[in-house]
């Protein structure tokens, strides 16, 4: 437990206490800077939500950091921060069932973020939509103005459904309406 500074063994007990179980055994996975910001492309569209949920973690942890006077045990400020962003997102959460960050990514995040080490060296970067103001992460092995605002990527990909649907249907009907002029040669 290096982030905390706690022995092992009492953060077992922590961690039964809150959640009723033992924590799955293992190491835990390991994640990679694309995992949070996809970079160029945006293979998926959870994806694009990925990245904002990963963006509002961050939000919170830097807006509590810059709240207090004094500077915060590590540990400390990253429970503080993941329990603001979950409950940020807690109504999202319910409402669109969306999926949300564990600690362990949180703490990934925080990691390539720089924020607790060095900066410079951070791969994943915050950055805000010069359009609609919102605020996303970039893969810093990528140019940033090549990564697309995850909320235009998104309801650019909606059109694009509707759009295809729409087509689709235009489709249906044309073929239905042939079936029912082939009908009436028959008669």
């Amino acid at each position: 437990m290096r982030y905390t500074g706690i022995k092992s063994q009492v953060a077992t007990s922590l961690y039964r206490k809150i959640h009723q179980s033992d924590a799955v055994s293992g190491p835990v996975k390991q994640y990679r800077p694309k995992y949070f910001a996809p970079g160029i492309k945006s293979p998926r569209f959870s994806g694009l939500a990925w990245n904002l949920q990963g963006a509002t973690f961050l939000e919170c942890y830097d807006t509590i950091a810059r709240s207090v006077e004094v500077k915060p045990h590590r540990g400390w400020l990253l429970l503080t921060a993941y329990y603001a962003y979950l409950k940020v997102t807690d109504k999202l959460a319910r409402a669109e069932n969306a999926k949300r960050l564990d600690i362990n990514q949180a703490y990934s995040l925080l990691a390539f973020s720089g924020i607790n080490n060095v900066p410079e060296m951070a791969e994943v970067v915050r950055t805000s939509c010069k359009k609609c103001g919102a605020v996303y992460l970039v893969d810093t092995a990528y140019e940033s103005h090549t990564q697309k605002c995850p909320v235009h990527a998104m309801s650019d990909h909606l059109l694009r459904l509707t759009h295809q649907a729409q087509s689709a249907k235009m489709k249906m009907n044309c073929s239905s309406q042939d079936s029912e002029r082939l009908d009436l040669h028959k008669d």
